[in-house]
C-alpha cells in the first residue's frame, strides 16, 4: 500500500482556510460597499431636508424683517400732516377752505334829528344790538351777515285834554297800539306792505331791531289828526325816539 503524503493534506487545508478568509473579506467588503451605496440616498434626503429647513428658516426670517420694516415705516416713519386754512373778510369769519364772511358796517355815526309839525325825534349813539341770520348761495358758501340796531321809542298824544293846568301833564301815552314800519316810503299813506310791525306797551313804549335804512312809522289805526307819520334814518346806531301825535283837541 502506498504511503499518504501528509504535507499535501496540510497544504490543502491551509489553502481552504485562506480561501475562506478571502471569501469572507471579499463578502465583507461587498457588504460594506452595498451598505454605503444603499445609505447614500438616505443621507442625500437628510441633507436635502436640512437644506430646505434652512431655506424655510431664512425665508421666515426675511418675512419677519420685511414685516418689521413695514411696521417701522407705518408707525415710526414720516408722519403726514393735513392742515386746513380759513379765509376771512371784513369783520366776520368763515368755515371751510373757500368760505368768507362779511358784515354790513355802519356808514356813519352822525345823529339825525327830524321834526314834523306834531312830532319830535331824538337819537342817541350806541352799539348794534343784534346780528341777523347768515345767508349762503352757490357751491362755495359765502356767509353775509346784516347788522341790525336797536330802536326804542315812546308814542304819546298832545294835548290829551282841552285845558291843561301847570300841575298836570298835557300829554298821554298811546298804549297797546299797533305801529307799522315802512321802508323807503315815498309818500303817506305808504302804498307798500309794512316792513315789520310792533305794538306799544302800557306806557306807550315800543322796541325794534332794524338794519341801516330809511323808515317811516304810522299808527294803525291813526290817532288824532289823520295822515300823521314819523320818519327817521337808521345809520348804524341805537336810536331812542320820542314821538308825539297831534290829538286835534283845541
Amino acid at each position: 500500500m502506498p504511503k499518504k503524503n501528509s504535507s499535501y493534506g496540510f497544504v490543502s487545508l491551509h489553502a481552504i482556510v485562506i480561501l475562506v478568509i478571502v471569501v469572507a473579506v471579499i463578502g465583507g467588503v461587498g457588504y460594506k460597499i452595498a451598505t454605503l451605496h444603499k445609505g447614500k440616498p438616505v443621507a442625500d434626503a437628510a441633507t436635502n431636508a436640512q437644506t430646505l429647513k434652512n431655506k424655510n428658516t431664512q425665508s421666515a426670517q426675511d418675512a419677519q424683517k420685511t414685516l418689521a420694516a413695514i411696521h417701522a415705516t407705518t408707525t415710526g416713519g414720516a408722519t403726514l400732516k393735513v392742515s386746513s386754512s380759513t379765509t376771512s373778510s371784513g369783520s366776520g369769519s368763515t368755515s371751510g377752505s373757500s368760505s368768507s364772511t362779511s358784515s354790513t358796517a355802519p356808514a356813519s355815526t352822525n345823529t339825525t334829528n327830524q321834526n314834523t309839525s306834531s312830532t319830535s325825534i331824538s337819537t342817541s349813539s350806541s352799539t348794534p344790538s343784534r346780528v341777523g341770520p347768515p345767508t349762503s348761495s352757490g357751491s362755495t358758501t359765502t356767509t353775509t351777515t346784516t347788522a341790525t340796531y336797536l330802536v326804542t321809542g315812546t308814542f304819546s298824544e298832545y294835548p290829551s285834554q282841552p285845558v291843561c293846568s301847570p300841575s298836570m301833564s298835557c300829554s298821554a301815552p298811546i298804549t297797546n297800539h299797533t305801529v307799522d314800519v315802512y321802508k323807503n316810503c315815498s309818500s303817506v299813506p305808504c302804498t307798500t306792505k309794512p316792513y315789520t310791525t310792533t305794538t306799544t306797551n302800557s306806557k306807550g313804549q315800543f322796541t325794534l331791531h332794524l338794519p341801516v335804512d330809511h323808515y317811516t312809522l304810522t299808527l294803525d289805526p291813526s290817532v288824532g289828526v289823520s295822515g300823521q307819520s314819523w320818519s327817521f334814518d337808521e345809520i348804524g346806531q341805537t336810536l331812542n325816539l320820542q314821538l308825539t301825535a297831534n290829538s286835534g283837541i283845541r
